[in-house]
């Protein structure tokens, strides 16, 4: 059974700077699961309106550092990052030199990761795919570099902001949102229709949303600065604006359609990524009607009666991948929990779940279990996030028990700190 409030996990990140997405809201005392003293309701401040980010819980976090149940010092760390970002100058799709087809810097712009030049042809085209191997000069003047800037700054700033009630940091993260989304003259158009080109192929693909697969996260951040004197009330309207647009051409663009119609990680993150911007835009209909249809669309197509994940399996890292797309899986049922859909605990006519999903992988957290299938460059510590996050949605400390088993456990956790993925690890005795 599902606990309450707190299924609303924070998402962790697919690479280690992305965002702040990789803290999963608990903790353990003893080895059992327990939510963090929270001390007279009064001193908390309301964060009911987060969605990923667990409300009571970043409450419960706050009220242990003003009440000295959590260590201070963990604080500093965040505050040190925090001030970095603070003097990194806010990015924006400007920065880029590559420019897409349109010949427009607004509109962003990235190249599919996995494609080479093609060593067969004098000028390398067309590319062609490599899958699971990166090529790293793909991502050299595009907007990627960019975006990591853009969403880590938002949320580690608004994260600051929350738990020390200093406006800088609110200023800092609005001035960014300002930057990324609706200066006229530095905005992104509200569109993906340049994003993961392939040169010599296409200028734009139907993989590209998956960009965007932290969104949802970066969403809660913005919700967090609203009590902020540096975010208006007409900075809020004109964000809901743009992603009403952005939205729109999800939905109804071809690259949009084509989106839907795929099956493996990149199709349940869009469909994380429509319900989300749904409740932003204050539609909790729309918004159950998306995730009703995931419920038979993602999940039981998605996933097999024994577990594994079909179209993850495919690919070359599908170990990575399979870790990848249960995170999309729980965001939307994290989602959910604010909706009335309890994609927890659905099960399909086989027995297919996203519970049914992690105890498939949660054998292999094991330094001893073999992973049977592809995976070019095995990593085995990609299940941390899916079994911390399971302890916490389902009660069962097993998992996080399982964890022990990961070589050099202890050392990866302590690493993952330093990362502004992983900063709420800082808070969490894990």
């Amino acid at each position: 059974m599902v606990g309450t409030s707190a299924n609303s996990l924070l998402v962790s990140g697919y690479q280690p700077i992305v965002a702040i997405v990789a803290a999963l809201l608990f903790a353990y005392s003893s080895g059992d699961v327990f939510s963090p003293s929270t001390g007279n309701d009064q001193t908390q401040e309301t964060t009911e309106t987060t969605v990923v980010w667990d409300g009571p819980t970043l409450a419960a976090i706050k009220a242990g550092l003003t009440q000295g149940s959590i260590d201070p010092s963990r604080l500093d760390t965040l505050v040190s990052i925090a001030e970095d970002m603070l003097a990194t100058p806010s990015a924006s799709v400007m920065d880029k030199t590559l420019l897409p087809a349109s010949g427009d810097k607004h509109d962003y712009h990235t190249r599919a990761p996995y494609f080479w030049p093609n060593p067969d042809t004098p000028d390398g085209l067309p590319y062609v795919k490599r899958d699971g191997e990166l090529f790293e000069e793909n991502r050299s003047g595009t907007d990627h570099p960019s975006r990591r800037v853009m969403d880590s700054k938002i949320q580690t700033l608004a994260l600051a902001y929350y738990l020390t009630d200093e406006e800088r940091y609110a200023e800092g993260a609005a001035d960014q949102l300002q930057r990324w989304f609706l200066d006229s003259e530095t905005a992104m158009n509200p569109h993906m229709k340049y994003s993961q080109a392939v040169p010599g192929i296409m200028n734009g693909s139907e993989w590209g949303s998956i960009d965007n697969w932290n969104w949802p996260t970066l969403l809660d951040a913005v919700r967090l600065i609203r009590p902020s004197v540096h975010w208006s009330d007409a900075d809020d309207a004109a964000l809901k604006d743009w992603f009403a647009a952005y939205r729109d051409w999800l939905e109804s663009s071809p690259l949009g359609e084509r989106y839907d119609l795929m099956w493996n990680n990149h199709a349940t993150f869009f469909d994380a990524q429509r319900a989300a911007i749904a409740l932003f835009l204050e539609q909790p209909d729309r918004a159950r009607k998306i995730l009703s249809e995931s419920w038979h669309r993602r999940i039981d197509h998605g996933i097999e009666g024994d577990g594994r994940q079909r179209y993850e399996l495919e690919r070359t890292r599908s170990f990575a991948y399979s870790n990848f797309n249960l995170r999309a899986y729980m965001t939307l049922a994290a989602i959910g929990d604010d909706v009335g859909v309890d994609l927890w605990n659905h099960l399909g006519k086989d027995g297919s779940g996203i519970r049914t999903a992690i105890d498939f992988l949660s054998p292999y957290a094991d330094s001893t279990a073999i992973w049977p299938f592809l995976d070019i460059k095995f990593d085995r510590s990609a299940i941390m996030t899916t079994m911390h996050w399971a302890t916490i949605a389902y009660g069962d400390s097993s998992y996080r028990e399982r964890l022990l088993g990961l070589p050099n456990y202890h050392l990866l956790r302590g690493a993952r700190r330093a990362h502004s993925a992983d900063l709420l690890y800082l808070f969490l005795d894990l």
